[in-house]
Formats: C-alpha cells, sequence, structure tokens
C-alpha cells in the first residue's frame, strides 16, 4: 500500500472524525443552551416568587401594625362608652388614620385634627392634646354646643361652612356606624365567651 493509498482513507477517517465531534459538539452546546435557558427561567420564576413573597410579608407586617395600634387605641378607650368610642374612632381616622403625626395642612400635627387653641380646654379636663380622647372631649363640646345634634356638632368640629362639603360629615357617621357595629359585635362575643366559662 503506498502512502497516497494510505493518507486518503485516514484523511477520510479523520474528517469523519472531525464531523462527528463537530455534530457532538452543536449538540453539546444546544443542550447546554437550552438547560441554561430553562435554568434563567427557573431562577426568574424563583425571584418572581421571592418578590411577591416579600410583598405579601411586608403586608402582613404592614397590618400587624395597624391591628396593635387599634388594640391600643381600644384599650385606652376603656373608659368610654362604646358611643363614644365609636364616635372617636370615626372622628379621629377620618382626621388622621389614627395617625399620631398626621400633618394638618403644615400647620400642626395630631391624631385627631384638634387646632392648638384647643390645649387649654383639654388640659384643664386633664386630657392629652394628641389623643383620641381630644376628638371625644371637642366633640362633646361641639355636641352640647349645638344642643345634642351629631351631624352640627361634627360640622363645627371639622370646620365646614359650605353645604357641598357636608359629604364629610356623612362619611364620618356612616363610619362611626361601622364601627359602632363591630365594637358591639365584639363586645357580644367578650360576653358570650365570659358566660361560657
Amino acid at each position: 500500500m503506498t502512502l497516497k493509498e494510505f493518507v486518503a482513507p485516514l484523511y477520510a477517517l479523520l474528517l469523519i472524525c472531525f464531523l462527528i465531534q463537530s455534530v457532538q459538539h452543536h449538540n453539546t452546546k444546544k443542550q447546554l443552551e437550552q438547560k441554561t435557558a430553562f435554568l434563567a427561567s427557573e431562577v426568574i420564576s424563583k425571584n418572581i416568587e421571592l418578590h411577591k413573597r416579600d410583598v405579601r410579608i411586608a403586608e402582613l407586617e404592614d397590618e400587624i401594625v395597624y391591628y396593635q395600634k387599634l388594640t391600643n387605641i381600644k384599650e385606652y378607650l376603656r373608659g368610654y362608652s362604646v358611643e363614644e368610642q365609636a364616635l372617636g374612632l370615626a372622628l379621629c381616622f377620618t382626621e388622621s388614620s389614627w395617625n399620631p403625626e398626621a400633618n394638618h395642612q403644615g400647620l400642626y400635627s395630631n391624631i385627631c385634627g384638634n387646632k392648638p387653641h384647643w390645649s387649654p380646654y383639654l388640659e384643664e379636663l386633664g386630657i392629652e392634646t394628641n389623643s383620641i380622647e381630644a376628638g371625644i372631649a371637642i366633640y362633646k363640646f361641639y355636641k352640647q354646643k349645638n344642643k345634642g345634634s351629631r351631624f352640627l356638632a361634627i360640622k363645627e368640629y371639622k370646620g365646614i361652612k359650605s353645604q357641598k362639603n357636608h359629604y364629610l360629615v356623612h362619611n364620618t357617621l356612616e363610619l362611626r356606624e361601622i364601627i359602632l357595629k363591630e365594637l358591639k359585635d365584639e363586645s357580644i362575643t367578650k360576653q358570650t365567651i365570659r358566660r361560657g366559662k
């Protein structure tokens, strides 16, 4: 066998090996690209899940703070009638969403929207000015001044002059009814639990 006869099949064999290796390399590359795309998709999905979980945890933390604040407020108002509690909670929610640092037109900051000129009156009663108790006391003042009218007392409390803003009084009264129902339902539940002991 001559060198040419020997080299030609060897060259063909090397070419076949190179082609096979090239095909295998191409297939391996495709498989790696597919696996990489799949893994990237999985990572994105997991990141989305983690983000949703983080958002939900943050929402739950906000809810815990909100309900803890509400529980503290209810404990603080225990000495008041259910009706007074409901009105105080409704008034202060419509003024500040129960935020003691609420900003009222950049002029003052408190939970119940009472202006600083109420401070001497509240101090005389022994009531903290930045409290729901202050809101209840001021409301009672206006209610007595307006011969027992809840509507007129809230209207004056909120400083409403125009009839077009009466919806603010109606919103407060509606919220009062919702809170009153919740407080009464809670009170009935507590009494039922006590009797069951």
